[in-house]
């Protein structure tokens, strides 16, 4: 092992520059005050490299100590706030030498001699010192710089009178102290020691109690920032933990506490956090006395809400909060007493988290139920089976709610009355009545039935009760299979129209037979019928049928069902209700599979007018001809009828591939088509069908009133506006569906569950919570219905939507109808 007697000098070649260990510019062989970092780094990397090299034969605890001497220098000396410290320590002890030791000047002539300013003893030239006194001889003049016998009063160089100078000088270094001493009163430390940093520097043996005067100062004020700066980051945590346990005055008079210039943006922060809850601390508190003088309870019982979220440990805040807590539990329940359900779930809902009671969820779920179902009870306009259980559950879970009683009885009576009355067609009872208008801006009911469409028989009657509003597609279409459609138009591949059936503009088709049946094969459900022309010409539906289709297989996905599944319920069609061959048959193409555009043509005749239309259905339609069924109606004109005024058009198309699977579910059945058709289309067939009924809103002079059909169905909602001359639709998809999906969600059912419950929603154990889930569903269909109108409106200004109508399956679900009524 390698022993030395210098391992500064012989590890890292340090010369020891004095008494002590070197500082840490002597250990990295730096000039001091070295500013360069890079040059710092670099240095210290050689020595690091030095001390390996003699890693092997050094003694091992003498190498670590060296090696942590050198790594603290190199920290040091990189980090500015410790770098800087050191160069003021190393600057005073520097300036502290220099005035204890002044230099001694040039070389005399020994035959001169100089008179010693202390005691007046002559001496030689050559002398620094009295030979009597030991004081200096020499001195430098503050104004020149020219070395001059102490003894001399005035400098022989400038001429200056050095014991002016010296004043002057002294009393410059004296208000530099001062200043610098005001400063560190004021905690600014830094700006002191930069004042001071001149003055140090001084190395006259005339200015050397000043020198040391401020050298001193300097140590006290880098000594007391670093004091301050340690205080400031104790108050800051400590603040934290005080503003954390919500003890906000202490933490402000803590961090006020801290002279400002050692608060950091954290601790001003943190400052200001803490006085805004102190103020507000304060502020709640005077204003809870207010309320308590004004035994308003539920607005104590907020502000005590507020007051302890800011301190929770206030145990006086607590008591008060006890206490009424408890009184709007006694007001909340003399609320209930009298049926002011909602009232009574407003008090509950405000009493705090911390003062609830074991029992308050299950009492604030029964009052929720209570509200539902009296507000369900006075609003719904229609009286059927589930408004009949909820004037039961009411009733059973509240006796005592005379209004409910009496509500229910009513309600059992005009039910009675109506199923007596066995009404043909069969129509909705009302109940509660509605506003004037929807938030569609206009009525708005519920058709289950037909008006103009008789029908006799009572099978039929039963099948169409049991199955409200959703036949009107199929008569939609059986009236084009009797000829008696406002728009025959037909989706099934066929030839290229002739000129002469491209020019049909207002002839309409007759009809071959006396009968004819309209299948609306949905995804749900089959829905038939087949309507009769009788000898007095009234039409009348002599068949219907209602078949349920298995979607098990689609559910989750949202497409077609699989062949297997439609193509049974055609099956089932056939063999119970054989089809007479001279009968034709229309079917319907689902709405989201159609594609649809109304065109302005000019007035051509033959071939040119084809080939324009073909052109427009090739740029309006993004499906090349060639894989497109498509088929077009020019629509009838009112009026004076100009050549300038372009011909409307209505063009239907469908992608051939699903016009083709669509067809091939009824040649699997055996069944014959004759005409495919949209639903769209066949709703308006049938509206324009209807429109002789007083019901329906007629033309007027001056207006074009339109009548809406909302056919709600599985997977999608059918939007059409009717009028004589023509009509608009539109597909939403959004469907009864969405429902299942909701109720699915919120329960967590299966979907066969989900189907019952919205069915039958009496069934569920919350109807409160079911419609919670329903009610969203439905408001995004009234605001698909708003959007749907406001593009109308901008197609056609001059048709005004008098009246509306909702029809399909899904309409009659219960609730749809109040919602859009309700909503905004």
């Amino acid at each position: 092992m390698l022993k030395t007697s210098d391992p500064y000098r012989e590890w890292l070649g340090v010369e020891a520059a004095g008494e002590g260990p070197p500082n840490a510019y002597e250990l990295l062989r730096l000039p001091l005050l070295e500013k360069d970092f890079h040059k710092i780094r670099q240095a210290g990397q050689r020595q690091r490299d030095r001390l390996e090299r003699c890693k092997p034969a050094a003694e091992a605890g003498l190498w670590k100590q060296l090696q942590q001497q050198v790594e603290d220098a190199i920290h040091v000396l990189l980090e500015p706030s410790r770098k800087a410290e050191l160069d003021l320590q190393l600057k005073r002890r520097e300036a502290t030498r220099r005035v204890a030791a002044p230099s001694a000047p040039a070389p005399r002539d020994a035959t001169i001699e100089v008179t010693c300013g202390g005691c007046g003893q002559e001496n030689t030239a050559g002398r620094r010192f009295c030979a009597s006194c030991g004081g200096g001889l020499w001195v430098e003049c503050l104004g020149c710089g020219e070395v001059g016998a102490v003894s001399e009063k005035y400098c022989g160089s400038c001429g200056a009178n050095k014991d002016e100078t010296i004043e002057q000088a002294r009393a410059k270094c004296q208000a530099v102290i001062e200043q610098a001493t005001a400063l560190g009163q004021q905690f600014r430390f830094a700006e002191a020691v930069a004042v001071l940093s001149p003055l140090i520097q001084q190395t006259h043996q005339s200015l050397h109690q000043q020198v040391l005067c401020a050298a001193e100062l300097m140590d006290q004020f880098v000594a007391q920032r670093r004091e301050h700066k340690a205080r400031a980051e104790a108050a800051l945590a400590r603040a934290r933990e005080l503003v954390d346990t919500t003890h906000y005055a202490e933490a402000v008079t803590l961090l006020e506490s801290v002279p400002e210039l050692f608060r950091g943006p954290e601790a001003v922060q943190v400052l200001r956090d803490a006085r805004r809850k102190a103020d507000e601390y304060g502020q709640l508190r005077l204003l809870l006395s207010e309320a308590l003088k004004q035994k308003d309870a539920r607005e104590a019982l907020h502000l005590v809400e507020r007051l302890l979220a800011l301190n929770p440990d206030d145990a006086d805040v607590d008591r008060v909060g006890r206490k009424l807590a408890q009184h709007v539990q006694q007001t909340a329940s003399r609320h209930r007493a009298r049926q002011d359900y909602q009232g009574c779930l407003q008090l509950l809902h405000e009493i705090p988290a911390r003062y609830h009671w074991e029992q308050l969820p299950a009492q604030i779920h029964e009052v929720s139920e209570l509200r539902w179902l009296q507000a369900e009870l006075r609003r719904a306009p229609y009286a059927n089976a589930v408004l009949q259980d909820v004037a039961r559950r009411l009733t059973a879970a509240d006796p005592g709610n005379e209004q409910a009683a009496r509500l229910r009885e009513q309600l059992e009576q005009r039910l009675a009355r109506h199923a007596s009355a066995n009404a043909i067609p069969p129509r909705p009872v009302p109940w509660a009545s509605l506003p004037a208008q929807s938030a569609l801006g206009f009525p708005l009911e519920w058709l289950p039935g037909c008006q103009q469409i008789e029908l006799p028989d009572p099978e039929v009657r039963q099948t169409y009760a049991r199955h409200p509003g959703q036949f009107h597609v199929a008569c939609g279409l059986a009236l084009q299979g009797l000829g008696r459609a406002a728009l025959p138009l037909d989706l099934k591949p066929r030839k290229k129209a002739s000129v002469l059936g491209t020019l049909n503009i207002s002839l309409t088709r007759k009809a071959a037979t006396k009968s004819a049946w309209g299948i609306d094969l949905g995804t749900s459900a089959l829905k038939a019928v087949r309507l009769s022309v009788t000898a007095d010409e009234r039409v009348v539906v002599d068949r219907c049928v209602w078949l349920p289709v298995n979607r098990q297989s689609d559910r989750h996905t949202g497409t077609l069902p699989a062949t297997g599944t439609q193509t049974e319920a055609l099956s089932q069609l056939r063999q119970a209700h054989p089809l007479e061959p001279n009968e034709p048959v229309c079917v319907n193409l689902p709405g989201l599979r159609l594609l649809g555009r109304f065109l302005r043509l000019p007035r051509l005749d033959g071939k040119r007018f084809q080939q324009i239309l073909d052109h427009e259905v090739r740029h309006r339609v993004p499906v090349p001809l060639d894989e497109l069924c498509w088929d077009h109606h020019v629509l009838p004109e009112h009026g004076e009828v100009h050549e300038e005024v372009p011909l409307a058009v209505l063009v239907v198309a469908a992608k051939q591939f699903e016009v083709e699977r669509r067809l091939a579910h009824f040649q699997e059945a055996g069944i014959k088509v004759d005409f495919l058709q949209s639903d769209c289309i066949a709703l308006h067939n049938w509206c324009q069908c209807e429109r002789s009924a007083s019901a329906l809103p007629a033309e007027s002079a001056g207006e074009l009133p339109g009548t809406m059909l909302i056919d709600v169905g599985s997977d999608c909602t059918h939007v059409v506006v009717s009028w004589e001359q023509s009509f608009w639709f539109r597909v939403l998809a959004v469907g009864s569906d969405e429902v299942t999906r909701a109720v699915v969600k919120a329960n967590r059912l299966t979907n066969e569950q989900a189907e019952a419950i919205k069915q039958a929603p009496h069934q569920a154990g919350s109807m409160s919570a079911l419609f919670a889930a329903i009610d969203p569903v439905n408001e995004r269909l009234g605001t698909q219905l708003k959007q749907s109108l406001a593009a109308f409106a901008q197609d056609y200004p001059e048709v005004r939507v008098r009246l509306g109508y909702g029809v399909g399956g899904g309409f009659c679900q219960h609730g749809l109808l109040s919602a859009l009524y309700q909503s905004g």
